[in-house]
């Protein structure tokens, strides 16, 4: 009897490594379609009781307690059944079929009431001790152990145990609840289920700088997160919010000026969820405002009267782009009110400020507020300073325009110059008759008594003098050109050799 013994102890030991191992790497996969709730429950057992239970039913085949085969292996399969898995049919959170779990607590408590009272009645009650032992390594590996392989930290393992069994057994069961991550700012499902009529809990895994917006049916009812999260029935994850700060730039917004040219104006926005607030170590959560963030999801709704075209009139925002839109829908409002020319700041009278300033002033005070009532905290962006028509034709034209203006001042301002010159040389030239008069007059009054040839001669040669001295002046000089300083010269030579 030993020899059998033995035997069935190692057939057992290496059948339970085997079914370990394949359990460890080919694990129960969730199913696609439904599975009735009988069918989950005995997948169940099966997925844990051998894995769990069957080294301890082997404990029994050392002859520490005098038990035939046939009682050793009803109390390493009934006790557990009927200690744990009757009593989790109601937590299961699943519709539940009432006449089943009925039938099995009633066969299972029978069972457990003949055997209990044979043991105790033929071993006087000292196999009691060691039949129970598989029921509590059952209940104790699977309850203790559960939390350690989720990514709960220490103080969230002390108080999961109960869900975190839950969500194992929901797991073995094939049809679970969905477990779900946010991994980079995106939604990833690691666990296919479903999340209405799925067994156990399931599970959300966020990022330290993540929330995301709950729906409990059809109703988003709050946001939650960052954090490991155990999910119930109904509940599902459709968005993610990033509770960092927040760039959104957009290299052009189409408006109309007052005189109908299409622009493009660019635009840049920075924000964030109210309240959010970076940890001060790394890895921990971030804080924020949840009933704020969940003001910005919902603000997402469609709004028809704010929609570019009628082809987008139906078309949802996210919450991420909600600035930028708002901004642009306040811009094509704003410069509607300015021609392209005072866009520019190119017409007269020049205002005291660049209209392109008090465009941007006008549409980041109008943003500030709007996203402030939705829950979004705009801390810089405006307008950018490279407004251009959207037709080259047009830009083009306008250039052509304001070449035209520029030319027609240019040649004003050369008239006027030219009169400047000739009123100038008028001047000196007036001056200039009036001092060779003066001189001629005082070289007459000098001559009174020489010949009259000589006379002519002297007044010659000074009024050659005089006339050099007059083109010697540098407004003068500047004026003439160079051969008749040079004529000038060679006459008042010839004036002097007489």
């Amino acid at each position: 009897m030993p020899n059998v013994r033995l035997l069935v102890l190692i057939i057992y030991a290496v059948a339970t490594i085997l079914l370990q191992r394949q359990l460890l790497y080919h694990p129960p996969e969730p199913s696609k379609t439904f599975i009735k709730y009988p069918a989950r429950c005995m997948r169940i057992v099966l997925a844990l009781g051998a894995p769990l239970i069957g080294p301890l039913i082997a404990y029994f085949w050392v002859d520490f307690s005098p038990l035939p085969l046939v009682i050793v292996v009803l109390l390493a399969t009934v006790l557990p059944l009927g200690l744990l898995y009757v009593p989790w049919l109601w937590r299961m959170n699943v519709p539940k079929p009432l006449l089943f779990t009925v039938i099995v607590a009633v066969i299972v408590f029978l069972a457990l009431l003949s055997i209990l009272v044979w043991v105790y009645g033929s071993n006087d009650g000292r196999g009691i001790t060691w039949a129970v032992l598989p029921m509590l390594y059952f209940v104790l590996m699977l309850y203790t152990w559960a939390p350690a392989i989720l990514p709960l930290s220490a103080a969230e393992q002390q108080r999961s145990h109960l869900q975190a069994t839950r969500l194992i057994t929901g797991f073995l069961s094939t049809f679970p609840r969905p477990v779900v991550v946010v991994e980079h700012g995106e939604l990833q499902t690691r666990v296919a289920g479903n999340p209405f009529v799925g067994t156990g809990p399931g599970l959300l895994v966020t990022e330290p700088h993540n929330a995301v917006v709950r729906y409990q049916g059809t109703v988003a009812d709050r946001v939650i997160g960052p954090g490991v999260f155990f999910t119930e029935r109904g509940e599902n994850f459709p968005a993610v919010i990033d509770l960092q700060g927040q760039f959104r730039v957009t290299p052009g917004i189409e408006a109309q000026t007052r005189d109908n040219i299409t622009v493009r104006v660019p635009c840049s926005s920075i924000f964030r969820i109210e309240g959010a607030k970076e940890p001060g170590e790394l890895g921990q959560p971030w804080t924020y405002n949840p009933d704020a963030a969940l003001r910005a999801f919902l603000a997402t709704e469609v709004n028809p009267a704010k929609q570019p075209s009628k082809l987008e009139a139906h078309r949802a925002i996210n919450w991420a782009d909600m600035p930028l839109h708002e901004a642009g829908y306040m811009i094509q409002h704003v410069l509607k009110r300015y021609p392209l020319d005072q866009v520019y700041a190119i017409s007269e009278p020049q205002p005291e400020e660049l209209p392109r300033l008090t465009i941007a002033k006008e549409v980041r005070e109008h943003v500030i507020a709007q996203m402030a009532a939705i829950g979004i905290q705009v801390t810089a962006g405006g307008v950018g300073n490279r407004i251009v028509p959207t037709d080259p034709a047009i830009v083009k034209q306008r250039l052509e325009s304001w070449k035209a203006q520029k030319m027609q001042i240019i040649e004003l301002d050369q008239g006027k110059a030219k009169a400047e010159v000739v009123r100038e040389q008028g001047r000196v030239r007036s001056e200039a008759l009036v001092e060779l008069t003066k001189n001629l007059q005082e070289e007459v009054k000098k001559l009174q008594g020489i010949k009259p040839e000589e006379a002519k001669k002297l007044i010659a040669l000074r009024l050659l003098q005089t006339l050099d001295d007059i083109v010697q002046q540098p407004e003068i000089k500047a004026q003439l050109p160079v051969a008749t300083t040079e004529t000038l010269a060679a006459l008042q030579h010839r004036a002097n050799q007489s």
